[in-house]
């Protein structure tokens, strides 16, 4: 019972988005952490104001670059393609660490 009363108080009305802005100090990992817990406690979140909520509100030039004109259309590929390039972040700075000379 405690749990259907939890899952009740967490319940955010679908303008909710409008308040999750990309820090300008925060990564963008962190931002697409904030905003997926925001989906999860929005209710009948609506595809496309998810979708534009993210573009308006990010802070990333590249990502926003990547959107105009080629905005996606459901939420899933939204975060396909973030998570595509958090991965060639991840990655780029992986190889950029390890072509530092080691110290010892």
């Amino acid at each position: 019972m405690s749990h259907f009363f939890a899952n009740k108080t967490l319940q955010q009305p679908p303008t909710y988005f409008i308040t999750i802005h990309d820090g300008t100090s925060e990564s963008l990992r962190d931002y697409v952490c904030k905003f997926n817990v925001a989906t999860m406690i929005t209710k009948g979140v609506i595809d496309e104001w998810a979708i534009q909520a993210f573009i308006i509100e990010t802070t990333h030039q590249y990502l926003i670059y990547i959107y105009i004109g080629n905005t996606p259309s459901k939420l899933l590929i939204l975060h396909e393609m973030v998570h595509k390039l958090l991965k060639g972040d991840e990655v780029r700075n992986v190889h950029v660490d390890s072509s530092a000379p080691i110290t010892r």
